[in-house]
């Protein structure tokens, strides 16, 4: 098992979103802001089909206990709702190194302002703003 840099749980809050710990508990409504097909157009991996969806989460949640990686969820603080994920992988303690990936969020989102950046891969720093 893998030295995790990163504490549990972590939460990052800019003003717009939180960055809040991905839990069994978020799977439902996150299938929900997920079900759009369009959103998977451009990802191997399509997370609008249910069993997918558990699947890819229960899988980030045991990389999680390895500390592998460490998965998000995005909640808009206006709303409270989910809007997508988001998480942090290839994480190397040692060199203080890691990567952010698996984002996406919710169409409804995809005309933000331009420090947004949210097409169809949006980063999560910019949607801290």
């Amino acid at each position: 098992m893998k030295e995790k840099w990163i504490a549990y749980p972590t939460i990052l809050e800019g003003e717009t979103v939180e960055l809040i710990p991905l839990e069994k508990q978020h799977f439902e409504e996150l299938y929900t802001a997920a079900s759009d097909k369009e959103l998977w157009e451009l990802i191997p991996t399509d997370c609008s089909e249910e069993t997918m969806l558990y699947k890819t989460y229960e899988f980030a949640l045991s990389e999680r206990e390895t500390g592998n990686q460490y998965p998000f969820v995005i909640r808009h603080k206006e709303t409270g709702k989910l809007i997508g994920s988001t998480r942090f992988f290839e994480i190397y303690p040692a060199d203080r190194k890691l990567e952010i990936g698996w984002t996406w969020i919710i169409k409804e989102f995809w005309e933000q302002p331009s420090t947004w950046n949210a097409n169809y891969y949006c980063s999560p720093s910019a949607l801290m703003y």
